[in-house]
């Protein structure tokens, strides 16, 4: 397999058409619980390099007043509980969708057997007005997508290419993957980073994808928007790109995104190894998980963590420990399996609080307040200092945004208010709706898809 260089890759900018190609989606991840706790204080030890560096990432220039009109135009008020945002008829692909909170992408992955990739992106904005609509084919729609609010840029649409070129003769088959990001208003290409040159790949599985449900699965965004981990889909490399350039930094070590940094963990299920979290620009040490967080982390249990969005339910179902991020991403929560939950400070990792021996497992968090199954039901705890603001009958937590939480009771869903725990109104459900962040109810049937607030922000 060919080898991508060390160095900063440039971006190509302006490709006029896309390449062609299929795959998938989910990404993003994390690196978690065991992570992180760089000692604050005097007390840690100083930033150091990456142990291979790799030139850190020129800043981006000042974002242009243009940009920042642009940006502002993107964010569009919410609409009141109950709005039908939109409904798009025949579509015919596999459709998935995706936000960031501020609006929705509908993803239809469209693979038809006498034209190939004609899948679609269509965005729209927290009200429902449709924005840019990408023209068939111009991503790998099996791959899937990202949404994402770009600092000084705006919202961003991110999807993979992958194209494979035929066997010619003793000339085997080979396979490039690019990502290429799109503005979410005007459709316009912004940029396209090459991840992976023209490669023999030792599978075709590496080249297929599944995203079923409509995130790329080899890429990640930090909370903030600023930076991405991009995965060569043989495994071979990771790359830091910057978000509103394209540029990329070679980072082999990474495995995930943890708020807004770069972390690197060893996946060992006999050994707790520490995990380290850099600054995603330079490559610098920001953070190691604390002495006796022992935690053990793999692969899955990140992907798992890093999937999830801010204001949004998160944890790792699985193991000895349950964690996520706050909605601010400023923080880290851990809870165990049983056994009490804490809260650490991103990216040192220092402790902020942990309740007492009562059994905790993390749901979610929205608006400064960290939801937990408890023994007596649902609760939720102030993020910054732990104490117990309210408690409701146990139940499924369907969805969070900072102001509501949707709990689905028995046979019916309950909206909660997120800071006082009061029963806001309640509804028959025999089950938690379809939801994706931003509190916005999706539903699919006949060919058609309808997207509803079902909360408030």
């Amino acid at each position: 397999m060919r080898r991508v260089d060390d160095a900063i890759a440039p971006a190509m900018t302006g490709v006029p058409r896309p390449v062609r190609s299929r795959r998938r989606a989910l990404v993003l991840l994390a690196m978690t619980a065991m992570m992180l706790s760089a000692c604050s204080g005097g007390s840690g030890p100083r930033p150091k390099a990456l142990s291979t560096p790799s030139p850190a990432i020129a800043p981006s220039k000042s974002p242009s007043p243009t940009s920042d009109a642009r940006s502002a135009s993107q964010t569009a008020a919410p609409p009141s509980v109950g709005t039908t945002l939109a409904t798009i008829p025949n579509l015919d692909g596999r459709v998935s969708v995706i936000s960031n909170g501020q609006g929705f992408t509908v993803v239809n992955s469209v693979q038809d057997g006498n034209s190939g990739n004609l899948s679609t992106l269509i965005a729209y904005d927290a009200a429902g007005k449709r924005l840019a609509q990408l023209a068939p084919g111009s991503y790998t729609g099996e791959c899937g997508a990202d949404d994402v609010v770009v600092p000084g840029v705006g919202r961003t649409l991110i999807g993979q290419i992958t194209d494979t070129q035929p066997a010619q003769g003793i000339n085997q088959a080979t396979t490039t993957q690019d990502l290429r990001a799109w503005d979410a208003t005007t459709g316009e290409v912004r940029w396209t980073s090459r991840i992976m040159p023209p490669t023999v790949l030792a599978s075709d599985a590496y080249a297929s994808c599944s995203a079923f449900d409509g995130h790329l699965k080899t890429f990640s965004a930090t909370s903030n928007g600023r930076w991405g981990l991009a995965t060569r889909i043989d495994g071979e490399a990771q790359y830091v790109l910057d978000l509103a350039t394209g540029k990329s930094r070679r980072d082999n070590g990474a495995t995930s995104i943890v708020g807004n940094y770069v972390a690197h963990s060893v996946n060992d299920h006999n050994n707790l190894q520490p995990t380290t979290l850099f600054d995603p620009q330079t490559g610098v040490v920001v953070g190691h998980n604390p002495p006796g967080l022992e935690v053990a982390l793999d692969s899955s249990q990140v992907y798992e963590l890093a999937a999830s969005p801010p204001k949004w339910v998160f944890s790792y179902q699985g193991g000895n420990t349950d964690r996520g991020l706050t909605s601010d991403s400023a923080h880290f929560v851990l809870s165990g399996k049983p056994g009490p939950a804490a809260m650490y400070t991103l990216p040192g990792m220092s402790r902020s609080w942990q309740t007492s021996s009562e059994d905790f497992t993390v749901l979610g968090d929205g608006g400064g307040v960290s939801i937990y199954g408890a023994t007596d039901g649902v609760v939720g705890l102030d993020d910054k200092t732990g104490s117990r603001l309210w408690a409701v009958p146990a139940g499924d937590v369907c969805a969070v945004t900072d102001s509501q939480m949707l709990l689905h009771v028995g046979n019916q869903l309950a909206v909660i208010d997120m800071h006082t725990g009061k029963q806001v109104s309640f509804s028959d459900g025999d089950n938690c709706p379809t939801m994706v962040p931003g509190g916005v109810e999706v539903q699919n049937a006949n060919r058609v898809l309808t997207l509803t607030q079902l909360l408030a922000q």
